[in-house]
């Protein structure tokens, strides 16, 4: 049976989704609002440089590495071409009161490291451990070999679910270092350390743990590859088109996506990537329930953030093949009064030259979208005086903290742009500019693909995980809920 689907939103989920259908010899039309496809994974350039604004690295890019195998299946592997972080350290985190630590590539390795620097937490460092590989090993489709109904009773969403990582390690440990250094990486989800299940945290590091990379021409040339792949397999792509409604039948099935302009896209089968809320509001009188349309409303966000870049004539050499964390000072340290210290993420900027030379920098911290909310019916280029003054205030404190770190780098910046949480808000459609989507956390309950309306499914990063591998996965949770799972598991299992 060949389906006529329409894809709301052009995201990796969505595109993922399209590039499956299409690929199962399926109709398929994208409909994306922006101009372009995967409009927050592209970037953009500034002054000199590239500015990577969605995506930055990711796990399992390595031959045989389950990120590599979902790329494979939707077409976009022969499209793109790895760059490995640097297996010693891909990520080096630092703060005050501690050492500086770097995450190595490999199991084995990690366990090591850790082990020698908590020596008196060998057990605590084995327990997360064996949990981050039980975990990411069990997951739906990054190991297509267990099979979907093994994977459904291994699900990481089970044992460990209502117990959040700081919760986890307090377990096994008492030491304050050991939860900080390990929680770092939360940055990579937008969920705080105490809120996020350790089984969602796990599922996302495990592949990061066991190999980081990100590809050359960084999150531009994967939003190229997945535009020449939609073209290649017959995808519709209907970009600057905004989804105004989805029209049922009169026996409440799916019939079509109501444009903005007027035009109706006809279909069978709709695949909404939005929040899973705004599916609401496309739907007006759909036969949910009650309590459906009030779990769906009330869906925590994850974190928005603000982004600042810059160019510099001293970019810093460690940057190049690496990442750095630096951590606020532990709550109980007085320069950190009720610990609302943030966490900042730094990570180079390439020239936009296409050499992949380092040009600068781009640092993100988390914020909340609150102070922003004023002035959130203003359009990008045309906002009031009063937002402008609070940004660059905003960015000029951003900036006053790399500079302890990188007084060389920061000294040596050109002209400094940046990015708030209403920035965000403007680039992934989401009200709070959450980075990552809905949230994972631990008393939540996130909604799955399949709805009560025949021929609706929802995807995105609220059916699976954050990141550019967990929204890709999301993809497949979806189409596998429409194609069938055991069909789409036996071929990901037979590529390797």
């Amino acid at each position: 049976m060949t389906r006529r689907i329409a894809i709301i939103g052009s995201g990796v989920s969505g595109s993922t989704s399209a590039l499956i259908m299409a690929g199962a010899g399926n109709c398929v039309t994208l409909i994306e609002k922006d101009r372009n496809i995967a409009p927050l994974v592209r970037g953009f350039n500034f002054d000199s440089i590239r500015v990577e604004a969605g995506f930055h690295y990711a796990g399992e890019l390595d031959e045989g590495g389950a990120f590599t195998r979902l790329l494979i299946h939707t077409g976009l592997w022969p499209r793109l071409k790895v760059k490995v972080l640097d297996p010693r350290g891909f990520d080096t985190v630092s703060g005050p009161g501690m050492e500086p630590f770097s995450f190595p590539t490999g199991f084995g390795e990690l366990r090591r490291k850790l082990k020698e620097r908590f020596p008196r937490d060998t057990k605590a460092v084995d327990a997360y451990l064996d949990g981050v590989e039980k975990v990411s090993s069990s997951f739906p489709y990054l190991n297509p070999r267990i099979g979907w109904r093994q994977a459904k009773e291994l699900s990481p969403f089970g044992t460990f679910d209502e117990m959040s990582l700081t919760d986890f390690i307090r377990a096994h440990s008492d030491n304050d270092e050991l939860l900080r250094l390990l929680s770092a990486h939360t940055a990579l989800h937008g969920v705080d350390a105490k809120e996020v299940p350790f089984t969602a945290h796990a599922a996302i590091m495990g592949g990061y743990y066991r190999m980081a990379g990100n590809f050359e021409g960084g999150g531009r040339a994967l939003a190229n590859a997945i535009e020449e792949e939609l073209h290649a397999r017959g995808v519709e792509l209907l970009t600057g088109a905004t989804a105004t409604g989805i029209r049922l039948t009169p026996g409440g099935e799916v019939s079509g996506v109501k444009l903005g302009d007027g035009r109706v896209v006809e279909c069978d089968t709709v695949i909404c990537s939005t929040h899973p809320a705004k599916m609401l509001a496309l739907t007006d009188g759909a036969p949910f329930r009650p309590a459906y349309r009030k779990r769906l409303a009330a869906l925590k966000d994850s974190q928005s953030a603000l982004m600042v870049f810059a160019k510099s004539d001293k970019p810093e050499p460690s940057l190049d093949r690496s990442n750095h964390f630096i951590l606020p000072p532990p709550p109980s340290d007085p320069k950190n009064v009720g610990g609302t210290g943030k966490i900042i993420y730094v990570t180079a900027a390439r020239l936009k030259d296409g050499s992949g030379s380092l040009g600068g920098f781009v640092a993100l911290t988390p914020a909340s979208f609150a102070p922003y909310a004023k002035w959130s019916d203003t359009r990008r280029g045309n906002r009031p005086e009063e937002y402008e003054t609070y940004k660059s205030e905003a960015l000029r404190g951003l900036l006053s903290s790399l500079e302890k770190s990188y007084p060389d780098m920061i000294g040596k910046a050109g002209r400094v742009g940046g990015a708030t949480p209403l920035t965000f808000s403007n680039y992934t459609g989401s009200e709070t500019g959450a980075l990552y989507g809905v949230m994972r956390r631990v008393g939540q309950v996130n909604p799955t693909p399949k709805t009560r309306v025949k021929g609706l499914y929802l995807t995105g990063q609220a059916v699976a995980l954050p990141g550019i591998m967990g929204a890709m996965t999301g993809g497949f949770l979806t189409c596998g809920q429409i194609l069938g799972h055991e069909k789409l598991l036996d071929e990901l299992g037979k590529i390797f």
